[in-house]
């Protein structure tokens, strides 16, 4: 593979790091270490290429501005914390998503054929986990030997490769719409791949059932329903729903343990120990309480990133017995807590971004009279972005690392058709 040169970089410097981009979505299977090191590399090779080459034109671009202005922001606020050093663990390096991230935009630039050699890194180890996922439900072993767990409510469910990680439905809810997405990418309308990104998505959704992530299917699902309705997929929408509804039925009432969790045990917690509904559960409605608290106590710049598992053992913020946890398990909710009304301004900016773009496709799809062709590799782009910070959803750590990474996954190729044009301009 040849990158063409422009002013300052050379094929040589950006091949280097070209093996390390493309070996990321198979670095996420082995767990965070490994794929933390890749963007780590990554971001600090970057900033180092464009001191060295004098180009800080990338600096002066606003969303990178408004990155680096939330950087500094977490830093700034873990510093003067209640416990600096518990808070810079995941403020002090965060700079590294924000340059990985314009690193692979350049890859870009310099040659968009990157864009399908990252379809096929993803690819790869999708139907990796897939294979592995159903062997591991058929055989009650995955290809490696390892077996089902038993999760805390002494349920057993699959995890695959993950091994005690609950994480399988969360890695195909991140990488499987984005590789259809990237299908979409300057490539003519063509139906056998229509029919396999179909069958891709209706065999992960099945799995994703099967792992019993609740959170992670119906993510997975609202996602799928979007695409459906707003690309080229939608042609095929009537059988491949048929056909996924019957799956996904007869899994349900034929196999007890996937009836437990996926029906049973999500209508038992709709319901408290008095009969009334309730939309989360207990623990969850503990944590938000003691994440409200936390906020109202310091409204505008929280208590600092990762300090929510410190703050929450002080009795002023007791919800109940089970209101301290690591994270009160949503981003927003962990925003708010953590760094108050300053610091939830940019994931509020890519909710409200994403929401207005596919506010505009619906429009165009459904009501528009225009013979202009849309563009489904944006559209999807725009969906998978709005899904990863939906704000209802139960969610890991925002700072957490693997779960930074995959929420970081599709954000240059969404950027990239905005910023291409300026960029361009600057370096060739």
């Amino acid at each position: 593979m040849r990158f063409y040169q422009h002013n300052g970089f050379q094929v040589n410097e950006f091949n280097l790091l070209l093996p390390f981009i493309l070996i990321l979505p198979m670095a996420l299977i082995t767990g965070p270490f490994l794929p933390d090191l890749i963007i780590s590399i990554t971001a600090i090779y970057f900033i180092i290429l464009c001191i060295r080459k004098k180009l800080f034109h990338v600096f002066k671009l606003r969303v990178v501005i408004f990155f680096i202005l939330f950087y500094a922001y977490i830093l700034l606020r873990s510093i003067f914390s209640d416990n600096p050093f518990l808070s810079l663990e995941s403020s002090l390096f965060y700079f590294r998503f924000g340059f990985y991230t314009l690193t692979v935009i350049y890859f870009i630039l310099l040659n968009e054929k990157f864009i399908i050699y990252f379809k096929y890194a993803l690819l790869i180890p999708i139907l990796l986990i897939i294979v592995d996922g159903y062997t591991q439900f058929i055989t009650g072993f995955n290809v490696i030997g390892l077996g089902a767990q038993y999760y805390s409510t002494n349920t057993l469910r699959l995890s695959g490769m993950f091994g005690e990680e609950m994480i399988m439905g969360k890695y195909l809810l991140h990488t499987v719409p984005l590789y259809v997405a990237l299908t979409f990418y300057s490539s003519q309308e063509n139906r056998y791949l229509i029919i396999f990104n179909i069958v891709l998505m209706g065999i992960a959704l099945i799995l994703i059932l099967i792992t019993g992530e609740r959170t992670s299917f119906v993510l997975f699902l609202m996602l799928t329903i979007l695409l459906f309705l707003l690309t080229d997929l939608r042609k095929y929408i009537l059988p491949s729903v048929i056909v996924i509804s019957i799956i996904s039925s007869l899994l349900i009432f034929s196999n007890p343990r996937i009836q437990e969790r996926s029906f049973n045990s999500t209508i038992n917690e709709l319901f408290d120990e008095n009969g009334q509904i309730q939309f989360i559960t207990k623990s969850h409605q503990e944590h938000a309480q003691t994440a409200l608290k936390m906020f109202f106590k310091n409204p505008f710049v929280g208590h600092g990133s990762k300090m929510f598992r410190d703050k929450c053992k002080n009795p002023e913020y007791n919800s109940g017995s089970n209101s301290c946890s690591t994270h009160p398990h949503n981003y927003y909710l962990q925003l708010l807590a953590e760094t108050g009304l300053i610091g939830i301004v940019p994931i509020i900016s890519i909710l409200v971004f994403t929401f207005k773009n596919l506010i505009v496709a619906i429009i165009n799809n459904f009501f528009a009279k225009s013979n202009l062709r849309k563009d489904d590799y944006l559209i999807s782009l725009n969906i998978i972005v709005f899904i990863n910070v939906f704000p209802l959803a139960p969610s890991m750590s925002f700072f957490n690392n693997w779960s930074s990474i995959v929420m970081y996954l599709p954000i240059p190729f969404l950027l990239y058709p905005y910023l291409k044009d300026s960029l361009r301009s600057k370096i060739i």
